[in-house]
Protein backbone atom coordinates (compact mmCIF):
# COMPACT_ATOMS: atom_id res chain seq x y z
CA UNK A 1 0.00 0.00 0.00
CA UNK A 2 1.49 3.63 -0.76
CA UNK A 3 0.67 6.59 1.06
CA UNK A 4 -0.99 9.30 -1.11
CA UNK A 5 -0.02 12.96 -0.80
CA UNK A 6 -1.86 14.89 -2.34
CA UNK A 7 -0.22 18.58 -1.55
CA UNK A 8 2.82 17.82 -3.16
CA UNK A 9 4.51 20.26 -5.00
CA UNK A 10 2.56 23.05 -2.45
CA UNK A 11 4.75 25.16 -0.82
CA UNK A 12 3.27 27.07 2.77
CA UNK A 13 4.70 29.81 4.53
CA UNK A 14 3.38 29.20 8.31
CA UNK A 15 3.80 32.71 10.05
CA UNK A 16 1.63 31.55 12.86
CA UNK A 17 2.13 30.66 16.43
CA UNK A 18 0.63 28.50 19.13
CA UNK A 19 -0.86 25.58 18.14
CA UNK A 20 -4.17 26.19 15.54
CA UNK A 21 -2.11 27.88 12.33
CA UNK A 22 0.88 25.65 13.22
CA UNK A 23 -0.68 22.33 13.35
CA UNK A 24 -2.67 23.28 10.27
CA UNK A 25 0.27 23.70 8.40
CA UNK A 26 1.66 20.27 10.11
CA UNK A 27 -1.13 18.55 8.50
CA UNK A 28 -0.42 20.14 5.32
CA UNK A 29 3.20 19.22 5.64
CA UNK A 30 2.09 15.29 6.56
CA UNK A 31 0.44 15.24 3.27
CA UNK A 32 3.25 16.37 1.27
CA UNK A 33 3.27 19.98 0.93
CA UNK A 34 6.80 21.92 1.94
CA UNK A 35 5.74 24.06 4.22
CA UNK A 36 8.45 26.82 5.62
CA UNK A 37 8.27 28.53 9.39
CA UNK A 38 8.76 31.51 10.26
CA UNK A 39 9.88 32.38 14.12
CA UNK A 40 10.50 35.84 15.28
CA UNK A 41 14.15 36.00 17.34
CA UNK A 42 12.80 34.82 20.23
CA UNK A 43 10.79 31.78 18.71
CA UNK A 44 7.16 30.76 18.84
CA UNK A 45 5.53 31.42 22.37
CA UNK A 46 4.07 28.03 22.18
CA UNK A 47 7.32 26.41 22.92
CA UNK A 48 7.01 26.79 26.19
CA UNK A 49 3.74 25.35 26.69
CA UNK A 50 3.08 21.50 28.19
CA UNK A 51 6.27 19.47 28.93
CA UNK A 52 9.52 21.11 27.89
CA UNK A 53 12.40 19.46 26.42
CA UNK A 54 15.59 21.56 25.74
CA UNK A 55 14.15 24.73 24.07
CA UNK A 56 10.75 22.96 22.42
CA UNK A 57 7.25 21.80 24.26
CA UNK A 58 6.01 18.28 23.33
CA UNK A 59 3.20 20.87 21.56
CA UNK A 60 5.37 23.11 19.64
CA UNK A 61 7.58 19.64 18.02
CA UNK A 62 4.08 17.99 17.46
CA UNK A 63 2.58 21.14 15.71
CA UNK A 64 5.71 21.86 13.77
CA UNK A 65 6.63 18.18 12.58
CA UNK A 66 8.16 18.09 9.35
CA UNK A 67 8.94 21.60 8.37
CA UNK A 68 11.72 23.72 7.47
CA UNK A 69 11.87 27.02 9.55
CA UNK A 70 13.33 30.06 9.76
CA UNK A 71 14.24 33.28 11.77
CA UNK A 72 12.54 36.10 10.54
CA UNK A 73 12.37 39.74 12.82
CA UNK A 74 9.23 41.20 10.61
CA UNK A 75 10.08 44.50 12.50
CA UNK A 76 13.41 44.94 11.08
CA UNK A 77 12.92 46.33 7.55
CA UNK A 78 15.24 43.07 6.12
CA UNK A 79 13.15 40.59 7.82
CA UNK A 80 10.27 42.53 6.33
CA UNK A 81 11.65 42.51 2.96
CA UNK A 82 12.41 38.31 3.21
CA UNK A 83 8.79 37.66 4.45
CA UNK A 84 7.57 39.79 1.96
CA UNK A 85 9.58 38.05 -0.82
CA UNK A 86 8.55 34.53 0.81
CA UNK A 87 4.89 35.65 0.75
CA UNK A 88 4.72 36.53 -2.65
CA UNK A 89 6.24 33.19 -4.23
CA UNK A 90 4.23 30.77 -2.16
CA UNK A 91 1.33 28.63 -2.52
CA UNK A 92 -0.34 28.95 0.93
CA UNK A 93 0.38 31.61 3.21
CA UNK A 94 -1.25 31.30 7.20
CA UNK A 95 -0.84 33.86 9.10
CA UNK A 96 -2.31 34.41 13.04
CA UNK A 97 -2.23 37.83 13.88
CA UNK A 98 -4.50 39.93 15.56
CA UNK A 99 -6.63 41.64 12.56
CA UNK A 100 -4.78 44.43 10.67
CA UNK A 101 -1.44 43.12 11.99
CA UNK A 102 -0.35 41.57 8.43
CA UNK A 103 -1.34 44.74 6.85
CA UNK A 104 0.43 46.79 9.09
CA UNK A 105 3.17 44.95 7.64
CA UNK A 106 2.85 45.19 3.52
CA UNK A 107 1.52 41.36 4.20
CA UNK A 108 -2.40 41.55 3.87
CA UNK A 109 -3.96 39.32 1.11
CA UNK A 110 -4.36 41.95 -1.02
CA UNK A 111 -0.37 43.03 -0.97
CA UNK A 112 0.63 38.79 -1.55
CA UNK A 113 -1.91 38.13 -3.65
CA UNK A 114 -1.06 41.13 -6.31
CA UNK A 115 2.13 39.36 -7.37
Amino acid sequence: MSYEKPFAGLWVLDLSQGFAGPYCAELLAQHGADVTKVEPPEGDWARGLGKVYGDQSSISMAANRGKKSIVLDLKNKDGLAVAKDLASRCDVFIEGFRPGVCAGFGLAYDDVSEV
